[in-house]
């Protein structure tokens, strides 16, 4: 089992502190969705490629939104890939295992035909997708493709 890395995410009305606990196993378990059990499935990719980057190459970072919503990530780490796909900032990842935050990944994914003319909004900055069906993708094929796993815990604390 991998070490369990924590995303914080501060809620200034309540002050509490909202624990998104998200492991990356190697091992191959049951997907499940984001939202928890009994939740419709989230929508995916119609085709996607997760390669390693190369460690000696040219590396690009951000996001590259095309018309249809085909997605680009040149090179990015799975911690930056969980920022993006759950609308994080760096600040609010915490843990983990070394390689989550070190090894590179080239991510290149297009959304289904039937959903690509209503793809429109195209906006995004080098770790974020504004179009939430996008991120809601990108979240399903980190799931498959890493059994990445996570669940949610609202604890209290000082800000």
């Amino acid at each position: 089992m991998v070490a369990e890395p924590t995303i914080y995410n501060l809620e200034r009305m309540r002050c509490s502190i909202v624990w998104l606990a998200v492991a990356a196993a190697t091992a191959t378990a049951q997907s499940q969705s984001p939202a928890g059990p009994g939740t419709d499935k989230l929508p995916e990719f119609e085709v996607a490629t997760i390669r390693l980057a190369d460690p000696n190459g040219m590396h690009t970072i951000g996001v590259q939104i095309y018309p249809g919503g085909r997605v680009v990530i040149p090179t990015s780490s799975l911690k930056g890939l969980i920022i993006t796909a759950f609308h994080l900032s760096y600040s609010q990842i915490a843990g983990g295992e070394d390689w989550i935050d070190k090894d590179l990944y080239a991510v290149e994914a297009k959304p289904p035909e039937n959903l690509q003319p209503s793809i429109t909004n195209l906006r995004h900055t080098w770790f974020d997708i504004e179009d939430v069906r996008l991120r809601e993708m990108l979240q399903a094929l980190l799931i498959d493709r890493f059994q990445l796993r996570f669940h949610r815990e609202t604890k209290t604390g000082q800000i």
